[in-house]
């Protein structure tokens, strides 16, 4: 066996300084990296490019980006921001001039149509049919006679419509076109006493005694510069102040003879608050009808309102038999987002928005068909 070997000197120096040293600065002497012996950190893949080669390069511009995009089997998105990033221009196929036998087809058929017999778009073929002011074509249009002609304008186009077998429209267009005549509209003339009742009476009783609406007596008045009438002021006496507040302000409005508008004016100038009837106690009587017929029914028996009713028996706990709701079984829930909404509700038998609502709250994601993309 051979003997072991104790460290010189010099070692045991050099040994001495290595602990004096950090990892970062033995790193930087012996130029490797402290963290070589840690597990790298795993890094997110970066997405995959897919390279143009100079074969595609060449077909952009060449043709429709869409047709371009279907043949390379990229987006259409790609092609385009690949073209316009080399400045290449967008592809405008070469105008094809029309000629004589194509121009002669212009109107004689339906420009979808012609369209199709000539390999050309329909608003490339309308839109020379206007340059060319040739009319479009109808399949059953009846050409005006001079005879038809002369009966326009000598009587009221829904007349001459009806005698001619034509629409009004086209009686009254050919009218504005051939003559000019131009009938007055059924428009009611206001009569000399109609006038003076402008701005001397309100307008709503205006309109009730000329038999018109409040819009057209009030457009009239204002066409005619009429100030609008002012109901004399009267003073408010002392004792109808103090019925201020203890009725509503529409039965105080109709006690006093006045305006619910002023009576409720009145009483915020004055401070009043509004009224407030103070409920009476529920006997047990009346207790015990509630849930026995609708709410609407009870609150007409007991004289009190139907909110009043709903109120108290959701107080009490007590079931509403009668309710409208059709409520929700754990069956029909677990059925919720596995088709569509539309499907669900008339296999239900509810609607498609209580459907959609209902999955909403469940907080249940739509039914999205697997063929779907």
């Amino acid at each position: 066996m051979t003997a072991k070997r104790s460290p010189s000197v010099p070692d045991r120096l050099l040994a001495r300084k290595i602990r004096k040293k950090s990892d970062a600065e033995l790193a930087r002497l012996l130029r490797r990296s402290h963290f070589a012996g840690r597990t790298p950190k795993l890094r997110r893949a970066k997405k995959l490019v897919e390279w143009w080669d100079e074969k595609e390069i060449k077909l952009l511009g060449r043709m429709a980006d869409e047709d371009l995009a279907r043949q390379l089997g990229r987006s259409i998105r790609s092609v385009r921001a690949r073209r316009e990033k080399l400045h290449i221009p967008v592809f405008a196929p070469a105008v094809r001039a029309w000629t004589r036998a194509e121009l002669r087809l212009l109107g004689t058929r339906p420009d979808q149509q012609v369209a199709g017999e000539l390999g050309r778009t329909r608003h490339a073929v309308q839109g020379k049919r206007h340059s060319l002011g040739i009319p479009p074509f109808w399949e059953h249009r009846k050409t005006w006679t001079p005879k038809e002609d002369a009966l326009v304008g000598t009587v009221p186009d829904e007349q001459l419509a009806q005698r001619l077998g034509r629409s009004v429209g086209s009686v009254r267009s050919r009218r504005h076109k051939k003559t000019l005549v131009r009938f007055v509209s059924g428009v009611d003339r206001w009569r000399a006493r109609e006038v003076r009742l402008l701005g001397m009476r309100p307008d709503e009783e205006v309109a009730r005694r000329t038999g018109r609406s409040v819009e057209a007596v009030r457009a009239r008045r204002v066409k005619l510069k009429r100030p609008n009438f002012v109901r004399a002021r009267t003073n408010w006496r002392k004792q109808e102040e103090k019925q201020l507040g203890t009725g509503p302000d529409r039965k105080i409005a109709a006690r006093l003879g006045r305006s619910v508008g002023a009576v409720r004016t009145r009483r915020c100038v004055k401070r009043i608050p509004g009224f407030q009837p103070i409920g009476h106690k529920w006997p047990p009587a009346e207790d015990r009808r509630l849930g026995t017929r609708p709410d609407r029914e009870i609150a007409r028996l007991l004289g009190r309102s139907v909110r009043s009713v709903m109120k108290r028996r959701l107080r009490l706990g007590i079931p509403n038999p009668f309710s409208q709701v059709v409520r929700w079984t754990a069956a029909e829930e677990r059925l919720l987002g596995r088709t569509s909404d539309d499907i669900l509700a008339r296999r239900l038998g509810r609607k498609a928005s209580a459907v959609l609502q209902r999955r909403r709250l469940k907080r249940i994601p739509p039914f999205r068909d697997a063929a779907t993309p």
